[in-house]
């Protein structure tokens, strides 16, 4: 019985030797590092001088192909005066082939991941008014979430999206 007792203790202290020692996981640490990432994220200054009401959006993808083309009427409300430009992002990987201001094709800039469009009249505060940018491309990773992915799962081809917090730029303007 005693050597029972004791082969029984050695195997118990030998496995518990051989366990792996997990360091505790502190939850707030990762939150405050993630909340820090979002804190230092610099969103484009020109994109504040609006407030968004709503996008219509309309894309054209085939989960197979990783391309996009869409069609996004972005209604706003001017939050200042004499607002003759208007600015969204998107990233350059894409091409904008024309905006559009009541079937009136508007001059525009696309460069540093900038939309800037001239509207065909400057608005005033409280102003609501809307534009239709057209685009197509291959959207590319700056943030490196993949934000516009295609795969596949079970031999399907499958199209997936991730746009929060920052990664929307990366396939439509926005």
């Amino acid at each position: 019985m005693k050597h029972i007792t004791l082969i029984a203790l050695f195997a118990l202290f030998t496995i518990k030797g051989f366990a792996q020692v997990k360091t505790p996981i502190n939850c707030s640490d990762f939150e405050q590092k993630a909340f820090s990432t979002k804190m230092n994220f610099k969103a484009s200054p020109e994109t504040d001088n609006y407030d968004i009401i709503y996008h219509r959006i309309l894309w054209k993808v085939d989960p197979a192909v990783k391309y996009i083309q869409g069609e996004v009427t972005s209604y706003f409300k001017a939050a200042e005066n004499n607002m003759a430009f208007i600015y969204f992002d998107l990233i350059n990987a894409l091409d904008v082939d024309s905006v559009k201001h009541n079937n009136t094709e508007l001059t525009f800039t696309h460069t540093n991941n900038l939309i800037k469009i001239t509207l065909p009249n400057s608005l005033n505060q409280g102003d609501i008014d809307s534009v239709k940018i057209y685009y197509k491309g291959v959207p590319q990773a700056l943030t490196g979430f993949g934000a516009f992915e295609t795969s596949t799962h079970a031999g399907i081809a499958i199209l997936w999206t991730l746009s929060e917090p920052y990664g929307a730029r990366e396939w439509w303007p926005c």
